[in-house]
């Protein structure tokens, strides 16, 4: 990857640093070392981690849009990688955190803003973030090699070694295992199931299938036997009916006459009740005209009692009027005498004290406070005659105001007090006034209680006057309607008598043809065998019990024929499962062999098989290099070795320094310039291993003040690293922040930061 130009719209860091929303540049014509320097917070870090296409800040932990501070902040970045040209854009808004990525390559758009794919597509250019930071580009606070434990050391490895198809190849041996053993399972699961089935058979079911063909036949003979008494039965009921059929044709005439007898009855029957609902209707005539007679002698009777009660009736009118209109006036009086008393109530509700009488607690608490300054005065000494003193001035200021004001609160205590009085008596007679109308409302409400008990007994009394007075238009016609009642009573007396001798009359001559038909019915009844139904039904029940007979030995034998078919259902069933466990029991071992030998392939392609053997058989490599850009720097004074395995065969990840006469030398123990320089030999051998491996062909390399706690010496050891790397590695150009002269001075080109902008050199 060579970066060819940066721009950079909207960054926190490049605010803060030039004071620019915005900035561009072309790093097109710049190769070799390039120095970034400048004052602290000038903003390289920004643009040296912009230097690359990944949406992340390499030592910082938060997204992008924590970077930003406008919501259309960009990232441009177009670099060449591996004989292509590629322009990335990234759009960030600094308030929602929206991100949009978008990729051209050699001018063909190729994505969609979705930074979910701008990721994978730039994962897939240049390898993951983690090796990509590990190796082209040191950001600060990178973390060591000598800090990683061995486990990532190796993930590490295993990315730049491109050992991910045997990753992927022991992915799919585990889901192979794994559908193989759930397969088995399942087998396993059905084999039990059929055992557990064939467990629930009885053992010895062909001896049960020889008793149930027993039972069988013994039902059949006693079903048949069952049969024959049916028939028997049956002639005997045929007999017993040939009886009834005789018994049929009498017992028709019997039917017949019993209906005449019947209806004879039924006639007898309707007559009395005829005649006694006609006599019962002269009956009521004559009560009737009784009544009649009776009420009009009572009314006639009452003659002179009617005629007082008009007269009566007529005065208690005039007295209710004149308790009604009484009543009415006093309840007007009285609702007069409620309303006089509530306008005492607000006559005395509106007393309310005078406003100046809360002045007088204010007037106290002032007197209090002078009384308390001039008591001041007894404590000064008798020697000073000062009056000017602050403490003394106050003191005779409120020795001069106390007589005044003693005298303005005694005048409003008194005007106050004469005031309440005068409210107090207002009060006084208001209350003595509101009682007088209250108990004159009370002697007329008393009143009219009275008025109106006495109006409540005028009313009833008038009420029961009503009949006697109604009456009085009955008075001209009740003698001639007594006469007509007591004719009509008579003529009625005589028209039940005649009744009374028709009935007598009808009644006996049905009662004698009544009694022709029951003796003609008996001479009947005596021709009929009368035990042959009886006969027949205790035939029908001996018939009903032995089918019942043949219908429990039907039910036995539908029965046993069941049993029969189940037995031999249960020995063809049982003769299958044997069959299909046999069948499944063998596909069980055909799959414990596969899963052995899946496991035996995953085993072989895990990290501690090929890919161990892998990482074991490059560390060599990795050393090699090393050592080369060691060579290429000091000359044999260093040089470095991976160890995978210590002296007793386990598997390890050291890193060994070697001296000059072979010694070899754990990292930590060597000094602060020796180690800094060995682990960055090594991360720069591992960054060549994966362009072999890869086959990218990374052109530029980035790092962030790595020689900052080195001498001056050391420091421009570790530019001349740099320098040996980019030949051993074919590198065009390696960007790099350093804050020292010197190491800036040994740079090829420089990218000034300062003065609103930034300046190459």
């Amino acid at each position: 990857m060579k970066i060819n130009r940066l721009k950079l719209k909207g960054w926190t860091g490049v605010k803060k640093g030039l004071d620019l929303d915005e900035i561009e540049l072309d790093l097109s014509g710049l190769s070799g070392l390039i120095a970034l320097s400048g004052k602290n917070g000038a903003g390289k870090t920004t643009i040296l981690e912009s230097l690359q296409p990944y949406r992340i800040l390499a030592s910082r932990s938060k997204a992008l849009p924590w970077h930003v501070y406008t919501r259309d902040a960009i990232k441009e970045l177009d670099f060449d990688f591996q004989g292509d040209n590629y322009q990335t854009k990234i759009l960030i808004d600094a308030d929602s955190g929206r991100q949009e990525g978008y990729l051209w390559k050699n001018g063909e758009s190729l994505l969609d803003g979705k930074v979910r794919n701008y990721d994978t597509y730039i994962e897939n250019l240049l390898g993951s973030k983690d090796l990509f930071f590990s190796s082209i580009f040191c950001a600060q606070n990178a973390s060591k090699l000598s800090d990683l434990t061995t486990g990532k050391l190796k993930e590490l490895f295993a990315e730049f070694l491109r050992l991910d198809q045997y990753i992927a190849y022991e992915s799919t041996t585990k889901q192979c295992i794994s559908l193989l053993g759930s397969q088995g399972t399942v087998y396993g699961s059905q084999a039990d199931n059929i055992r557990d089935r064939l467990g629930q058979y009885d053992g010895d079911l062909q001896g049960k299938l020889s008793r149930a063909q027993a039972e069988l036949e013994s039902a059949n003979e006693t079903h048949a036997r069952a049969m024959q008494e049916i028939v028997e039965v049956d002639a005997e009921i045929a007999k017993a009916k040939e009886s009834i059929a005789t018994n049929s044709a009498l017992n028709s005439r019997l039917m017949d006459f019993g209906t005449r007898i019947s209806t004879t009855e039924q006639a007898i029957q309707a007559e009395m009740v005829d005649y006694e609902n006609r006599v019962e209707s002269v009956r009521a005539g004559v009560r009737t005209a009784k009544n009649e007679i009776h009420n009009l002698s009572q009314v006639l009777d009452q003659k002179d009692s009617i005629e007082q009660a008009v007269i009566r009736r007529k005065e208690l009118a005039e007295k209710i009027e004149i308790k009604t209109d009484s009543i009415n006036a006093e309840q007007r009086n009285i609702s007069d005498l409620k309303d006089r008393v509530r306008e005492k109530e607000k006559d005395i509700a509106a007393l309310e004290p005078h406003p100046d009488e809360a002045k007088i607690p204010l007037l106290r608490e002032q007197l209090r406070n002078l009384k308390a300054q001039t008591s001041d005065l007894d404590r000064r000494d008798p020697e000073c005659s000062s009056t000017i003193c602050g403490f003394i001035k106050t003191a005779l200021q409120a020795e001069r105001s106390l007589p005044g004001l003693e005298k303005q609160l005694d005048k409003a205590v008194r005007f106050i007090e004469g005031y309440n009085e005068g409210n107090e008596e207002i009060a006084e007679q208001a209350t003595k006034e509101k009682t007088a109308l209250q108990g004159k409302e009370k002697e007329a409400s008393s009143l009219v209680s009275g008025l109106q008990d006495l109006l409540a007994d005028h009313k009833k009394e008038y009420a029961r006057l009503a009949t006697l007075t109604e009456a009085q238009g009955d008075l001209r016609d009740a003698l001639a309607r007594k006469e007509a009642a007591k004719k009509r009573e008579k003529e009625l007396t005589a028209q039940g008598l005649g009744m009374k001798g028709d009935h007598a009359r009808k009644v006996e001559g049905l009662k004698a043809e009544l009694l022709g038909l029951r003796t003609t019915h008996g001479e009947i009844l005596s021709q009929m065998d009368t035990d042959a139904d009886a006969k027949v039904e205790r035939l029908e029940l001996g018939k009903r019990e032995a089918e019942r007979d043949k219908v429990t030995w039907d039910s036995r034998i539908t029965d046993w024929m069941a049993s029969i078919r189940a037995i031999e259902t249960d020995i063809t069933e049982k003769a299958v499962l044997e069959k299909e466990l046999v069948e499944i029991e063998s596909k069980g071992s055909v799959i414990q062999t596969q899963v052995s030998e899946w496991s035996y392939l995953r085993n072989a392609l895990s990290k501690d098989g090929i890919r161990a053997l892998e990482i074991d058989a490059v560390a060599p490599s990795i050393s090699a290099y090393a050592n080369q850009i060691l060579f290429n720097t000091f000359g044999p004074a260093y040089s470095v070795k991976l160890r995978t395995q210590d002296d007793e065969g386990r598997e390890v990840l050291d890193i060994l320094a070697i001296e000059e006469d072979g010694k070899e030398t754990m990292l930590d123990d060597l000094s602060g310039g020796e180690k800094c320089w060995s682990l960055k030999a090594l991360r720069l051998a591992m960054t060549l291993i994966a362009k072999q491996k890869s086959g990218r062909q990374f052109l530029s390399a980035m790092a962030d003040e790595e020689d900052g706690n080195l001498d001056t010496e050391n420091a421009q050891n570790f530019i001349r690293l740099y320098r040996s790397f980019m030949d051993t590695g074919g590198f065009e150009s390696c960007f790099f922040i350093s804050h020292r002269p010197e190491c800036v001075a040994m740079a090829d080109h420089e990218l000034l930061f300062g003065n609103g902008g930034i300046s190459i050199n």
